[in-house]
């Protein structure tokens, strides 16, 4: 990604270094949201000072707050209007402040049994949700006698539920007993990119909500065009071009060479 000049130059006058300048930069037009070692791993550096520095200084500025996850370390989140200002996106949407009750930041996927992190990280994300599903999810932490600290789907010895596990024991016997295909978790990700499409969501944001690291592989392999949807595209077309039906008259310059 370029970043101009003016853009560094602006937030090296806050007092960030040309490396920091260009870090935050990249955060602040992407997620809004980093960890010191995605700030390593940018700088190419080792732990040490120079995160340590750097954390303490975007805090002390007031221009970025962090909050501690378990397992996941320090996640920072910028949302000073001056920073954004100095770069010319004061709107972005990252800026506001949400309510992290149902704001849930991803940093480690599992795969296989392992917890890792992320294949990219573009897949390192803020999540919002649904309030009706914040409250179901905290009643279910109750009902099942968990803690913030847990795991919020967790077995006994304390390690997350498998999701293959849970996915031939739980979802695929409970679609068989509806009638419905059985399919794998993998599904609900097509399914939510195909109905952000369908209600005309930017593909931008749904490229950010499903942390891909392309706008292509959101097009190519999750965004898929519904039934209906293709007949009424085709409806439309067809009763402009209907010769018995009302004529549209389009200026020359208009049509499509």
């Amino acid at each position: 990604m370029k970043i101009f000049p003016i853009h560094t130059q602006a937030l090296m006058e806050f007092g960030y270094t040309e490396e920091e300048s260009r870090f935050l930069y990249l955060v602040a037009t992407h997620s809004g949201s980093f960890t010191c070692q995605q700030f390593l791993k940018f700088i190419q550096a080792k732990p040490g000072k120079r995160s340590i520095v750097f954390a303490r200084k975007v805090t002390e500025k007031k221009h970025a707050r962090s909050k501690e996850y378990l397992r996941n370390g320090r996640v920072f989140h910028i949302f000073s209007r001056n920073l954004y200002e100095a770069i010319g996106r004061e709107n972005v949407r990252f800026r506001r402040v949400h309510s992290t009750e149902y704001v849930r930041t991803v940093r480690r996927h599992i795969y296989n049994g392992s917890i890792d992190t992320p294949k990219t990280p573009r897949s390192i994300r803020n999540l919002p949700m649904p309030r009706w599903l914040g409250e179901k999810l905290l009643k279910h932490r109750h009902r099942t006698h968990g803690c913030p600290n847990n795991y919020l789907f967790e077995g006994t010895s304390g390690k997350p539920l498998n999701p293959v596990s849970m996915c031939q024991r739980v979802l695929q016997p409970a679609l068989s007993a509806l009638g419905l295909p059985r399919v794998s978790w993998h599904c609900f990700r097509r399914t939510l990119a195909t109905w952000l499409s369908e209600r005309g969501t930017q593909i931008k944001t749904t490229q950010e909500l499903l942390g891909h690291s392309s706008v292509t592989t959101t097009l190519d392999y999750y965004v898929q065009s519904l039934t209906e949807s293709r007949k009424q595209a085709i409806d439309q077309i067809g009763r402009l071009m209907d010769p018995n039906g009302p004529q549209l008259t389009v200026p020359a310059g208009q049509l499509v060479q």
